[in-house]
Order: structure tokens, then C-alpha cells, then sequence
């Protein structure tokens, strides 16, 4: 649509027809083929509805003659006529040489003049071939080059930047397409410069896009933004979209943001509307930006969100809130609150008094909340309350908990519960610090909620008195809970984790074969409790061996500790292996050995032989085989001694009392 728009908009200038203006939306839709007349712009007063005329430079009347001079006898005669006073006439002249003769002449002259040290000549004849048509320009501008006159074409090309735009777009077009891109850009600076001194960049915008220079309309655009003020950027900007050059404009709307902002709030954010729809989301996040940061009271503050939301813009009406939460005073807050409720925006409105709340200290937020209720908001008052408890860092919600009511305390108990053992662990070390009676209260609102939260028995169990935690583990005991008991297990401490386990097998619920085998289905299990049966204690070892290979070795060594007694760590091994799990019996058996003296050793030897069990005796045999390998043959008289003959080799005693 683009293309069919400016072949039409070309055969109609051809006609010397009004020119037309297209309006797109980057949907190709939308395009007027002539001009709206309820619409007056800057543009139509200044663009010209049909074509102008070439008009070259003449010789005066009766001299035609002496443009067919050579150009050593023209600057004769140039000279002459400017000694009887004809300075004028001598003018002419040489502008008609420049304008009217042909490309290699022309080059030879401005050879001669600046041979001959007449600057001023040469300035005039280039400016008068200039103006010639642009293919002729660019056979001036190589015949120069061809007499080593780089200088001087770069001065023609110039100055035919400073003449019509047609023209200048004609030129380069043909500079870009023969790959001269040096005199290309010296040429597009050149207009640049003399349409910014005339006023009119739109029309060299427009000439150069008619020409198919969209790139370095582009860049002459960047160009005029780092070069003009903020005021005259958006102007432009203003006439490109006047005539359809949005992509471009809104580029230039984004360069000059801040003289945007100046503009009527509802202006400006129908633009930024008409940016985002056009894919420029950031541009317009730059404009809504410029603003959002002129609005710093209640009511400039509230117009622009509302219109933001009006508009289906609502990252930018967020912004325009946080903007609101960061700057008004409590009082701004309550109010802007108000004016938004009273819009319909209850929503943004309660999402206003939280984002304020939670940057904010325990005191405003008392204040805010207090507003709330004394508007009739209760039930708000009442969420601002529990999301400043559940949002909120340790600090604040510490403060909040001194200065609030009873009420408001058991919300931000319920709240902060809900936040997990970290920040509940915090929150007690911050109350413990400054209010030990507070401190206290929310350590027994946490184990009142164990039962439901049991990971936050981590928390506060070194908290905790002993009677609290009786108090504490009593509770998950009675409600014969097995899944929350083997939670509590599985978070607290060892030590601990083995009192609640004898807590349960003292009341007898849940019992403690159930806990264990709810560990044992993922590894998690604690150390062995001392005393207690050992049913599972190859089930428990097998799959901590898995996992964690340091925690079964802590559970066996608890499990072999000499305090318990021979008999009792004799007992086991045997239950062990007789009831088909010797590889749990050879691994307690192997625990209980080590680091004993052989007066110890003997004393466990003799205790298994009381059980008459050969594979447990056999077991310790084999460990003390590997354990005093280093006495060579001499292990066979220890393992003799240790009260396992049976196991010695006769051949080693032999071979001893032979040596």
C-alpha cells in the first residue's frame, strides 16, 4: 500500500495536482489520497502544491557570446568588465558559463579560477552549476576529479545540498546507487544544514523518501534529534506523523520525551497507546515515564493512572502507582486511595495501600491502616494487616507486632506462621532482642500450630523450655498422628528427634515400629534410639548406607556404645541374626568390637557364647582376623585367647612352635 501511495502521490505532483497526505497505523489501512482542508499544519502552509520550475542563471542580454569564449579569455573578459564597474554584468556571466556549458568547460574553469587565485569566482560558478539538473551536477563533480580537483567537487556537491530537495534526493539517489558514500553523506549533510536554516526538514524528508532513501532519511533523523532542542524535535516529530511517518516520529517522540511530558496528560497517552500498537513499547515506556515523573501530588498523579487505564495501558498505570507509593506522605496515600475507590478502582486502590505499606515503617502502616478503618474499609484494613505480616522483612513486622492492638497481633501471628521456619526463627531472635514477653507469645502461638506446621518445631525448639517441650511433643504424640510425628522426626535435631520418639513409645501411639517404617520408605530415619528394640535396625542401616553413610555410622555407634552393657549389645546382635538379618547383626557386632581392649574383647565373646549362636561367634572371629592381620601367625594364639580356639588354625601353631 506504501509503494502504490507514493506512485500515486508522484504522478499527481507530475499533474501539478494538490498533493496527498496518507495516514497509516502500520496496518496499511487508513490512507487519504487528498488533503483533509478542517486540517492546518505547519507543512501546507509551507509546501509548495506543484513542482517549481527550473530556472539556470542567463548571460545579459547581447553577451551570449561570451559563454563560447575559452575559459582562459571568459576570466579575461570577467576581469575586464569588473575594471569599468559592470561587477554585476561580470557576475553574470560567470554564472551563465557555470550553469549552461558543458560539464568538462565548466570543470575547466573552476580549474582557472582557482589556478588564478579568484576564490570567490570559483565559489559563484559552483554554486551556479549547482542548480543544474542532477545528472549533470554528477558529470561536473567526476570531471573534477578527473583534473585532480577532489576539493572542488566536494565543495559542488555541497552546495548542491543547499538547493531544491528534489534535486538533492535526484543526486542521491545516483551517488548512492554508483556506491559513493562519502559524497553521499556530505551531500545529505548539506541539507541537512540548509533545511534546518530554512525551516523545512519535513520537506527534505519527504523529497529523500520519495526517492527511496528511507536509511538515510533514518539516519539524517537521528542526525537533526542530536542537533535540535527538545522543543523543536517534538515539532518534528508532530509534522513526519502529520504526513504518516510514524515509525519515525515516534523515535523522535521518545528523543524528546521530557518536552512531551509538558503536553496534556490525555494527548500524551493516547500517543503512548498509539506507540505500544505499533510495536515501540519502549519508546512509550520512555514518553509514560517522562509523565509519570511530572506528577507528584494526589491529582496529577491520579489523572495520569486514570487515563493509562482508559487507555488499556496498565504497565504504565502501575508505574504511575508505584511512582504514588514512593512519594506521597501517608496522608497521599489515604487519599489518592479514596479518589480511586470513588473511580470504581477499588482493586488498584488496596493494591496502592499495600505497595505504600510495605516500603514503609510499622508506624505508617498503623496509620494507613487505621484510614482504612475510619473510612468504613474494614475488611480492607483487615487484608492490608495480614499481607504486611505475610510481605514484609523481619524488622517491620517485629515493630508491627509492639505497637498494634491484641487483634491486629493474633492476624500477623496467623500470618507470619504461614512464612516458614526461616523467617519465623528470625522473627523470634528479633522479638527476643527487645520485647522477651512478645517473644514468648509468639513462640507459643508457633507450637500451638506444630501439630499442622511441623516444620516450624526447627524454629523454636532451642527456644524452648523443657516443660514447653513436653508441652510441645505431648500434643503431636496425642493425636496419634504417624505422617506428622515422622515430619517432626525428620526436622528436628537428633537429640530431640530421640525424646519425642520415647515419648511415643511410652504412650504406646503411634507406635514405634510404625515411625520407623515410615522413615525407612525414603532413608530418613534418626540415630537408634538406646534401649529400644532393634527390629528395624537393618532396614534403617541398609538404607542410610545408601544416602547418608555418616548417620549410619552415628546410629550404630549409638547402638554398640559400651554404656548400654555387653548383654544388651550382645542380645541384639543375636535378635539380629537370628531373625534373618545378619548383615545388620555382623555391622552392630563389628561397631561394638572396635576400640576395645582384649579384656573387653574376651568379655563380649564370652557373652555370645552364652547364646550358643556359631555365626555370631564366627563373625567375631572373622573381625579380629582382619583387625590383627598385622600379627602374621600370631593372630591365631590371640583369637585363642580371646576364648574363639575353634577358629584358630592349627597349622600357624604349628608353624610358631617350629620358628
Amino acid at each position: 500500500m506504501e509503494t502504490l501511495f507514493y506512485h500515486v502521490r508522484v504522478d499527481l505532483q507530475a499533474r501539478h495536482f494538490p498533493v496527498p497526505q496518507q495516514r497509516t497505523r502500520n496496518d496499511g489501512k487508513a490512507i487519504a489520497l487528498v488533503r483533509n482542508r478542517h486540517r492546518v499544519g505547519r507543512r501546507a502552509a509551507r509546501e509548495p502544491a506543484v513542482d517549481e520550475v527550473r530556472v539556470l542563471p542567463q548571460p545579459p542580454a547581447g553577451a551570449e557570446a561570451l559563454l563560447r569564449l575559452r575559459p582562459a579569455d571568459l576570466h579575461a573578459e570577467v576581469r575586464a568588465l569588473r575594471e569599468r564597474g559592470r561587477e554585476e554584468v561580470a557576475e553574470q556571466v560567470l554564472a551563465a558559463s557555470a550553469a549552461l556549458r558543458p560539464d568538462q568547460e565548466v570543470a575547466a574553469i573552476i580549474a582557472l579560477l582557482h589556478a588564478r587565485g579568484t576564490g570567490e569566482d570559483a565559489a559563484t560558478a559552483l554554486t551556479a552549476a549547482a542548480r543544474r539538473p542532477p545528472a549533470e551536477v554528477l558529470r561536473i563533480v567526476d570531471a573534477l576529479h578527473d583534473t585532480e580537483l577532489p576539493a572542488s567537487a566536494n565543495q559542488l556537491v555541497r552546495a548542491a545540498g543547499r538547493c531544491r530537495f528534489a534535486d538533492t534526493a535526484t543526486l542521491a539517489g545516483l551517488l548512492q546507487a554508483g556506491g559513493r558514500t562519502a559524497e553521499l553523506v556530505e551531500l545529505l549533510n548539506a541539507a541537512f544544514d540548509a533545511a534546518q536554516a530554512r525551516g523545512s526538514l519535513i520537506e527534505l524528508v519527504n523529497a529523500l523518501w520519495l526517492g527511496g532513501l528511507r536509511e538515510e532519511v533514518d539516519r539524517l533523523i537521528v542526525r537533526a534529534a542530536g542537533h535540535l532542542p527538545g522543543a523543536d524535535i517534538a515539532a518534528l516529530a508532530d509534522e513526519l506523523r502529520e504526513v504518516g511517518r510514524e515509525e519515525v516520529a515516534f523515535g523522535l517522540y521518545a528523543a524528546s520525551a521530557d518536552v512531551v511530558a509538558t503536553r496534556p496528560v490525555r494527548g500524551v497517552a493516547q500517543l503512548c497507546g498509539a506507540m505500544a500498537d505499533a510495536g515501540r513499547a519502549a519508546d512509550s515506556a520512555r514518553v509514560a515515564d517522562a509523565v509519570i515523573g511530572r506528577a507528584r501530588d494526589v491529582d496529577p498523579l491520579l489523572e495520569v493512572m486514570t487515563l493509562f487505564w482508559e487507555t488499556r495501558q496498565e504497565p504504565h498505570a502501575d508505574r504511575a502507582m508505584a511512582r504514588a507509593a514512593e512519594l506521597l506522605p501517608d496522608t497521599g496515600i489515604t487519599a489518592l486511595a479514596a479518589a480511586l475507590r470513588g473511580r470504581g478502582h477499588e482493586e488498584a486502590a488496596f493494591r496502592l495501600c499495600s505497595r505504600a505499606a510495605l516500603s514503609r515503617s510499622s508506624r505508617s502502616v498503623l496509620e494507613i491502616v487505621a484510614a482504612l478503618r475510619e473510612e468504613g474499609r474494614p475488611v480492607d484494613a483487615r487484608k492490608l494487616v495480614e499481607e504486611v505480616a505475610g510481605r514484609a522483612v523481619v524488622g517491620t513486622v517485629a515493630e508491627l507486632l509492639r505497637e498494634c492492638g491484641d487483634g491486629d497481633r493474633q492476624r500477623i501471628f496467623r500470618a507470619t506462621v504461614d512464612r516458614g521456619p526461616e523467617f519465623c526463627a528470625a522473627l523470634l531472635a528479633a522479638l527476643g532482642a527487645v520485647d522477651p514477653v512478645l517473644a514468648r507469645r509468639f513462640t507459643d502461638q508457633v507450637t500451638e500450630t506444630v501439630a499442622t506446621h511441623p516444620e516450624l518445631a526447627v524454629a523454636v525448639i532451642d527456644r524452648l523450655e523443657p516443660s514447653m517441650k513436653e508441652r510441645m511433643f505431648a500434643s503431636l504424640v496425642d493425636g496419634d498422628d504417624v505422617p506428622a510425628l515422622v515430619d517432626q522426626v525428620r526436622t528436628l535435631p537428633a537429640a530431640e528427634a530421640r525424646t519425642l520418639l520415647f515419648l511415643a513409645v511410652q504412650a504406646g501411639k503411634p507406635s514405634l515400629a510404625d515411625v520407623f517404617a515410615a522413615l525407612a520408605d525414603d532413608g530418613s530415619v534418626p540415630e537408634h534410639p538406646t534401649g529400644q528394640p532393634v527390629d528395624r535396625l537393618g532396614a534403617l542401616v541398609g538404607g542410610l548406607q545408601a544416602r547418608f553413610p555418616g548417620f549410619a555410622d552415628a546410629v550404630l555407634a549409638e547402638a554398640a556404645a559400651a554404656g548400654r552393657g555387653d548383654h544388651a549389645i550382645v542380645r541384639d546382635v543375636v535378635h539380629l541374626f537370628g531373625s534373618g538379618d545378619p548383615a545388620a547383626g555382623r555391622a552392630l557386632l563389628r561397631t561394638a568390637l572396635g576400640g576395645r581392649s582384649s579384656i573387653e574383647l574376651k568379655s563380649i565373646v564370652a557373652t555370645l557364647r552364652e547364646h550358643d549362636q556359631p555365626e555370631s561367634l564366627a563373625a567375631a572371629a572373622e573381625w579380629v582376623r582382619e583387625t590383627y592381620a598385622w600379627m602374621g601367625s600370631n593372630a591365631d594364639g590371640f583369637l585363642r585367647q580371646l576364648g574363639l580356639r575353634e577358629h584358630s588354625s592349627r597349622k600357624g601353631w604349628l608353624s610358631r612352635r617350629q620358628s
